[in-house]
């Protein structure tokens, strides 16, 4: 019975590691995989890495704003909310763009849960989003170190009026060398759950949402 359960978990994990090269990197072109993007400067050959992305129908100014206000306490992060609460973010998703959410300066905080999450790096409105994660940023303090965590949301225009949506995360795990090829991609699954779900999301409101009506409500 011991050796049935170790194959299976044996299988298990060699499914996950041969299918990683769909799933961490789901969406995306191999031209987004390779292209250097804000945030990438801090990576290291044993952070666990992905790039995904979509197409939106909408122009980048009119998903900016669905960006700019996420957050715990703000618009959230367009995910399952059952599976933010069973991680401790007791978030609701906004429907609805949010004027009061729109001012997002480097610096400010956006929190994953109640003790904190991540710091805006860096941002350029309209283009890019660059969020990091510290150790004093998961508890709720300034940067005092560097960042262990990147994520990037990046609006890159197209010649056909859409906008392409990438997304990088990037974690430094932190694992010895042996133990990174086998939880490198179950942590890269476990993203992609989350991840596919806010793009999904964040494509259909800004479709559905007039952006001419939603840029005079901002103003």
């Amino acid at each position: 019975m011991m050796w049935l359960a170790l194959s299976v978990v044996l299988a298990i994990l060699l499914i996950v590691r041969l299918s990683q090269p769909y799933w961490i990197n789901w969406g995306s072109t191999r031209d987004e995989q390779q292209r250097l993007l804000p945030g990438d400067e801090c990576h290291d050959h044993d952070w666990v890495k992905s790039t995904r992305g979509l197409t939106i129908r909408a122009e980048s100014a009119c998903i900016w704003p669905w960006l700019c206000q996420m957050g715990t306490g703000r618009g959230g992060f367009y995910s399952y909310t059952l599976l933010e609460h069973f991680l401790g973010r007791h978030t609701r998703n906004a429907r609805s763009v949010h004027p009061e959410w729109q001012q997002v300066e480097t610096g400010a905080q956006i929190n994953l849960d109640q003790r904190g999450g991540l710091v805006v790096w860096d941002q350029i409105p309209n283009q890019y989003l660059l969020l990091v994660a510290t150790p004093e940023t998961r508890r709720g303090h300034p940067i005092a170190s560097e960042p262990r965590t990147t994520w990037l949301f990046f609006l890159n225009p197209q010649a056909d009026g859409t906008t392409r949506l990438i997304v990088r995360s990037a974690t430094a795990c932190g694992m010895s060398t042996w133990l990174h090829p086998i939880l490198a991609p179950i942590i890269g699954l476990s993203s992609l759950i989350m991840e596919w779900k806010m793009l999904q999301s964040i494509r259909n409101m800004a479709e559905r949402q007039p952006c001419s009506a939603m840029l005079a409500g901002m103003g």
